[in-house]
């Protein structure tokens, strides 16, 4: 299984900049998995596309019901938010460096994916991935692998 943060996700569902690559990746990893926070952030994020004119109505709506099947399909495998999970990631704010740039989303995608026994997480965010070394997890983008 391989966890993908919200930019990999929206990659699987609007043709972007290496769309291929992130699908490709996902067709070959054996599923994959990121926190249900990130569910909601392709919902936020398909909807800025909209509010943008990036993507019609129509299309909108027929991502979504994608979205509905590759959900009935259990495509994805989406860990939930715990009090122990927000928790840590409070402490954690006490501890990291003063010079990462870690914002509370990327913080959640790094432990979501460390606490459930990730070694890597895949994002085209580049402070995601700066910010991967702290929570010992190689970040890793294939978009810009060539």
């Amino acid at each position: 299984m391989t966890y993908f943060d919200t930019s990999y996700l929206l990659k699987c569902y609007v043709k972007e900049k290496g769309s291929d690559k992130v699908l490709q990746l996902a067709n070959e990893g054996g599923g994959i998995a990121c926190s249900i926070y990130g569910k909601m952030e392709l919902f936020a994020a398909l909807h800025r596309k909209l509010r943008e004119a990036e993507i019609a109505r129509d299309t909108f709506d027929i991502i979504l019901k994608q979205m509905e099947l590759d959900d009935e399909q259990h495509l994805w495998h989406w860990f939930p938010l715990t009090t122990r999970l927000l928790e840590s990631i409070c402490q954690a704010f006490r501890t990291v460096p003063e010079s990462l740039f870690l914002r509370a989303a990327d913080a959640l995608h790094l432990f979501c994916a460390r606490d459930n026994g990730f070694s890597e997480i895949y994002s085209n965010d580049r402070h995601l991935l700066e910010a991967s070394n702290f929570f010992d997890l190689k970040g890793c983008n294939v978009i810009l692998a060539d």
